[in-house]
């Protein structure tokens, strides 16, 4: 067995399900804060590392409300064709 099959396919789908929408739907928002407070930027030069890991974490959560989002709409439509899981 290959480790690095394992991980590949361990790692690609929480990214692609989660944290990439996550991170298209925070990221205007990313801006819109850093536009508005001049000290985002000072904090991100002088700790990049622990913003990243702030985005990262907002960008999860987001992917996370945007998937349950879906997973509701998903019952409703299921339920109006008159399917049950």
């Amino acid at each position: 067995m290959d480790g690095i099959n394992v991980l590949k396919n361990e790692l690609f789908r929480p990214v692609a399900t989660l944290i990439v929408p996550g991170s298209i739907a925070f990221f205007p928002y990313a801006l819109l804060i850093a536009a508005l407070n001049s000290n985002v930027m000072e904090v991100w030069e002088k700790h990049n590392g622990v913003v990243v890991a702030l985005f990262l974490m907002l960008s999860l959560a987001s992917g996370m409300i945007i998937e349950n989002i879906g997973s509701l709409i998903e019952a409703f439509v299921d339920s109006l064709r008159g399917e049950e899981h």
